[in-house]
């Protein structure tokens, strides 16, 4: 996960999703969390916790269980390649759910609910393969 948001340290990871334009890797927060480091460039305190501030980005599935979910997009990579298929793994939270379902109504509806789970974005990244 050399190219992972949120992530600072090398690890292993084993995509659950992998089609021609996307990869999807789904972290359990209890059992995995520990991949995600805590890079804090502003310091402790007040200020540095406001400086910090992450997007919401922890999913549940149907069993209520905490996810991070993180996305490899080949055609938008939004690195320059320094090999063909140099890709980032994006952190996906509200704004990249809305970027990558083009602001579809009923998503909105249940993320203003707050009842979108992973198991709803692993069927529209499978209806996209």
């Amino acid at each position: 996960m050399w190219n992972a948001a949120y992530i600072y340290s090398d690890f292993y990871v084993k995509a659950d999703i992998v089609s021609k334009r996307y990869w999807v890797i789904f972290i359990n927060e209890k059992k995995d969390g520990k991949i995600f480091g805590s890079n804090n460039p502003y310091g402790g305190g007040l200020v540095g916790a406001a400086l910090n501030i992450r997007p919401r980005s922890s999913w549940k599935n149907k069993n209520g269980e905490k996810f991070k979910i993180l996305l490899v997009d080949f055609e938008n990579p939004n690195v320059t390649r320094s090999r063909p298929k140099d890709a980032n793994a994006f952190l996906v939270d509200t704004k990249k759910i809305l970027e990558v379902t083009n602001n579809d109504p009923e998503v909105i509806e249940k993320l203003r609910k707050e009842n979108y789970t992973i198991e709803d974005f692993a069927d529209f990244i499978k209806s996209k393969i």
